[in-house]
């Protein structure tokens, strides 16, 4: 139920959207779930959002609740008399379909342990790498949505070992292309561990046209700004150059990515700056995301400052905030850290708000060069005495041309 969770999260950080959002989640979980637990819970959160917004509160519907429990009853009473008359005929495959109905039906009605056991059971009843494909896309949706990074990460690894050299397979029974979802989970794997190169990078090989096979796990818009913030903190200048061109669909998505990718190319900085704060808000409720977003804004200031003061000698603080559209006490701040970092080579003089260049210091350069040729002579010298003395030593095997056939 990923459109369920992402409307409750919008709805539980954005006081704006609060009532639209828990109200869509209403109609979701009522049209696609027998989730009579989240139905209850949406129900009262909306309730809340209306009263805290001075509106009239919604009444539970009562018959979809009784009629949706009924019919969990029966169906799970069902389910469960198919899969026991499976085991006592011992037919292998109907005892794999019936686990995985019943998985299927429990994670549908909110008990996703019960899922997740179901799913299990069916491992020792599959016999191709179809069934080994149909029980891992759903044990990969059912880690999606409980956060289970374990069973995410061990079921990521046995979906790649079904990829072919292409990296894509088409199943007729989902007609989804398992290679974008792959590739899609592992984004939202390496987001978690903080490898953000690597989110870029796997993000940038997700088609366009078959971005739909994504949805379950990032919908375009969140490709797209994943992509672009993990890029502008961490890829280089030549990466940045081919997304412009590679991403050209997702970044006619919105613009303001483009112009943040384009702005830090061209050394734009405030429109890069300006693109940034306007589109943090809308990364903030990506709830996979907004952990990430302060990290990587600030990453990418920092690389925007770095490159800003690279060629300067000096440097008057009021100018580069006017340049860069930013408060002058902000801009000291950051850059008095980035020079504490070792970042920026430069030193600040607060009292007149100018940045000094370090002047080069050629005496230690030139001491510095020399003790690293003397540590690469030191080593060739080592490695020439310990050869002659594996051949004064008769360790040294002797090509020998005795038996050379030619």
């Amino acid at each position: 139920m990923p459109r369920v969770q992402r409307l409750l999260f919008i709805g539980q950080h954005c006081p704006p959207l609060r009532v639209d959002a828990y109200r869509d989640a209403l109609q979701t979980v009522v049209h696609a779930t027998r989730h009579v637990a989240l139905y209850l819970d949406t129900h009262a959160r909306l309730n809340a959002a209306l009263a805290a917004a001075g509106m009239l509160e919604v009444p539970a519907d009562a018959a979809w609740v009784a009629a949706t429990a009924d019919a969990v009853r029966h169906t799970s009473e069902r389910l469960e008399t198919a899969l026991r008359q499976s085991r006592s005929n011992l037919l292998k495959e109907q005892i794999r379909l019936a686990q995985l109905a019943l998985g299927d039906h429990a994670w549908q009605c909110g008990e996703l342990q019960t899922a997740a056991k179901c799913y299990a059971r069916s491992r020792d009843y599959g016999s191709t790498n179809q069934h080994v494909l149909e029980r891992g896309l759903r044990e990969m949706a059912l880690a999606l949505e409980t956060r289970n990074l374990h069973l995410m990460n061990t079921t990521l690894a046995t979906l790649q070992a079904l990829l072919p050299a292409s990296g894509t397979m088409t199943t007729a029974p989902t007609a989804l292309d398992v290679g974008v979802y792959v590739r899609a989970c592992r984004a939202v794997m390496d987001l978690h561990d903080q490898r953000y190169a690597d989110v870029a990078r796997g993000l940038l090989k997700l088609p366009f046209p078959g971005v739909h096979h994504a949805a379950a796990v990032l919908l375009p818009h969140e490709i797209l700004w994943q992509t672009v913030l993990c890029g502008l903190a961490t890829l280089s200048r030549a990466e940045l150059k081919a997304l412009l061109i590679e991403f050209a669909p997702y970044l006619d998505l919105d613009g303001r990515a483009r112009d943040a990718v384009q702005a830090l190319l061209d050394g734009a900085y405030d429109v890069l700056f300006a693109a940034l704060a306007s589109a943090e808000p809308d990364c903030l409720l990506d709830m996979r995301l907004h952990r990430a977003v302060p990290t990587l804004v600030a990453a990418v200031r920092q690389r925007a400052l770095v490159q800003y003061t690279r060629p300067f000698v000096s440097l008057r603080l009021d100018a580069m905030a006017a340049k860069l559209g930013l408060p002058v006490d902000d801009l000291e701040r950051d850059v008095c850290a980035l020079i504490a970092q070792g970042l920026i080579p430069m030193v600040v003089d607060s009292y007149a708000g100018v940045l000094y260049a370090k002047p080069a210091d050629q005496r230690s350069r030139v001491l510095q060069k020399t003790l690293d040729q003397a540590d690469d002579y030191v080593q060739t010298v080592h490695t020439m005495l310990l050869r002659m003395s594996l051949g004064q030593s008769g360790l040294a095997v002797q090509s020998s041309r005795d038996h050379d056939v030619w």
